[in-house]
């Protein structure tokens, strides 16, 4: 039995001058030519140079259109157009629009950690007023008492001298 592909009138064609139909059903590519039915060549895909002669020629398809379509095709016309303009920039809105919400997501997770920053640092500068008052009376007493530094001493003071840097960090 004849392969229909392998026929010269096979449906859809086998080389780089026309873009087919691709197995997923969703895009269009001189790739997807393999003489299949399910390819379905969808014509030349380079560049298309209108000019006033082309352009009467495609307006003269459009007569028996509704006056919408015929607006819209006459506007298409007068400009240069490159076959799968469309389906290239829906693929970039579908893109522009994941970016969107990705950017969203990380905005959102910057103001709540920010605000988490915001009452670390407030809570800790209590911590740190109340703290600092602390070892100024531990040392007055410690002072008054003739008593040299305790190694509780030691470790508020490495925590107060912690805070002071890590509020310093910018963001």
């Amino acid at each position: 039995m004849n392969n229909i592909s392998n026929n010269k009138y096979a449906p859809s064609p086998k080389n780089d001058k026309r873009g087919c139909l691709c197995k997923d059903g969703k895009k269009y590519s001189r790739k997807c030519c393999d003489g299949s039915f399910q390819a379905q060549g969808i014509g030349n895909i380079t560049k298309i140079n209108w000019n006033e002669n082309t352009t009467k020629q495609f307006l003269f398809y459009c007569i028996n259109m509704d006056s919408k379509t015929k607006e819209i095709l006459q506007k298409f016309a007068s400009q240069k157009v490159e076959l799968g303009m469309i389906q290239e920039g829906a693929q970039s809105a579908k893109n522009l629009v994941g970016i969107a919400e990705e950017l969203k997501g990380i905005k959102k997770a910057l103001a709540r950690d920010m605000k988490r920053i915001e009452g670390y640092a407030s809570d800790g500068m209590q911590e740190f007023k109340y703290l600092q008052n602390v070892v100024s009376n531990i040392k007055k007493i410690n002072k008054e008492m003739g008593i040299g530094s305790i190694p509780e001493l030691k470790a508020m003071e490495k925590a107060m001298d912690d805070f002071s840097e890590a509020n310093k960090l910018k963001i």
